[in-house]
C-alpha cells in the first residue's frame, strides 16, 4: 500500500482506519524521524543565535597572550633566557574580559545536537517500553509475541505533532528575548544557565501547545499501537498516556544531567538498541560462541527467560540513553 503524504495526515486524522490496514514501511519511518530530527535541530539553532546575540556583559579571564607569572618573574628580573618575553611581561595586562554570550554559544551550541538526535532516541526508547511490556520481541522470534519494528513505526507517526511543539518553543524564545539579557550571576555559569532556561520556556501559550500535541500524540499511538499489539488494550492506553505524560514533564521540568552525559547515553543507547530489538539472534550467536571447539551442541535451543533477561537489559540501557542524548530536554 503506498504510503504517500496524504495517506500519512490521515493517520494523524483517522490514525485506527490507517493503521489497521497496515503500518508505514521502514523508508518512511526513517524519513518522518529525519524530519523530526533536523527541524528540531533547525528551530533550536534559531533559537540559539537570537539567545546568545541578546547576552551582554564580559566576565575577567586571564589573558592568554601573557606568559606565566613564573616566566615573567624571571624575565622582569634580568635573566638573559627570558628576554625575549619581557615586551609582553610589561605591555600585556594579567586579565581580559571575554563576552559572557561566548559561554552561552557554547552552551546552546550543544544544545544543537542534542535537538538532533533527541526525539529519534526518545521514540525508539518509548516504542522498546511499550513492546516490551505489551509483549515485545525479536523480529527472529517465532512466538506469537510482537514485533518491535511495527511499533516504532507507529510511535514515529505519533510523534509528527511534535512539529507544532517545535514551532511554538521557536516563538516563545524569540517573544521571551526582547531586549538585552543579563546574566545573574555576571559569571560564564550563569550565562550558560541562562542561555538554556531560555531555550526552554515556561510560557502559558507554549504550555498549553505541548498539552495539546501530546494528547493528539497519545490519540495516536493508542489508536495504532492496539492495531498492531492485539489483546493488549489496557496496557496499550496506559502505555500512551503514560508517553504523552514524559512530552509534558520534559516541558515542565526539563532534565539534562549535563557533563558527559551525551557521550556516555550514546554509548548506552547504542548497546542497549541491539538487544532491544533482537534479543534471541543475540542470544543464539553468544550459545555459538561458547560451543565453537565442542560437538553435540548443535541443537541447544535458548531458554525464553535468557531472551527476556537479555530484552530487558536492552531497554534499561536504551532508556537511560534516550535521556542522555536529551530525551527529557528538547523533545
Amino acid at each position: 500500500m503506498d504510503w504517500s503524504p496524504r495517506r500519512l495526515l490521515r493517520a494523524l486524522r483517522r490514525p485506527a482506519r490507517v493503521f489497521a490496514d497496515e503500518v508505514p514501511p521502514s523508508g518512511v519511518v526513517v524519513a518522518v524521524l529525519l524530519v523530526l530530527a533536523v527541524a528540531n535541530a533547525v528551530v533550536t539553532a534559531q533559537g540559539a543565535s537570537t539567545v546568545t546575540d541578546a547576552i551582554t556583559g564580559t566576565v575577567p579571564v586571564d589573558n592568554p597572550a601573557r606568559p606565566a607569572d613564573w616566566i615573567c618573574e624571571r624575565a622582569t628580573s634580568g635573566d638573559d633566557f627570558y628576554e625575549d618575553y619581557v615586551d609582553a611581561c610589561r605591555n600585556q595586562p594579567a586579565t581580559v574580559q571575554e563576552p559572557l554570550a561566548n559561554y552561552a554559544r557554547d552552551a546552546t551550541g550543544s544544545l544543537v545536537g542534542l535537538a538532533a538526535v533527541a526525539p529519534v532516541a526518545l521514540a525508539i526508547a518509548l516504542s522498546g517500553l511499550v513492546a516490551v511490556v505489551s509483549g515485545g520481541k525479536a523480529p527472529d522470534d517465532p512466538g506469537e509475541r510482537v514485533p518491535l519494528t511495527p511499533v516504532v513505526a507507529v510511535t514515529a507517526v505519533g510523534s509528527v505533532p511534535a512539529l507544532l511543539r517545535y514551532t511554538a518553543r521557536w516563538y516563545a524564545v524569540e517573544q521571551s528575548v526582547t531586549g538585552r539579557l543579563t546574566p545573574s550571576p555576571g559569571t560564564a555559569d550563569g550565562a550558560r544557565s541562562l542561555a538554556v532556561d531560555v531555550l526552554t520556556p515556561q510560557t502559558t501559550l507554549y504550555l498549553a501547545v505541548v498539552v495539546a500535541t501530546a494528547a493528539w500524540s497519545a490519540a495516536i499511538w493508542r489508536a495504532g499501537w492496539r492495531a498492531v499489539i492485539p489483546g493488549a488494550d489496557r496496557r496499550v492506553d496506559a502505555a500512551a498516556l503514560a508517553a504523552a505524560g514524559v512530552v509534558v514533564f520534559a516541558a515542565l521540568r526539563p532534565f539534562y544531567p549535563g557533563g558527559e552525559a551525551a557521550a556516555y547515553g550514546l554509548v548506552l543507547f547504542v548497546l542497549g538498541a541491539l538487544p532491544l530489538a533482537a534479543p534471541r539472534a543475540l542470544e543464539r550467536f553468544d550459545i555459538w560462541l561458547d560451543l565453537i571447539g565442542t560437538r553435540g551442541g548443535e541443537h541447544v535451543e535458548v531458554k525464553p527467560w535468557r531472551v527476556y533477561l537479555e530484552q530487558g537489559t536492552g531497554l534499561l540501557c536504551t532508556l537511560a540513553g534516550a535521556v542522555g542524548l536529551g530525551g527529557l530536554l528538547l523533545v
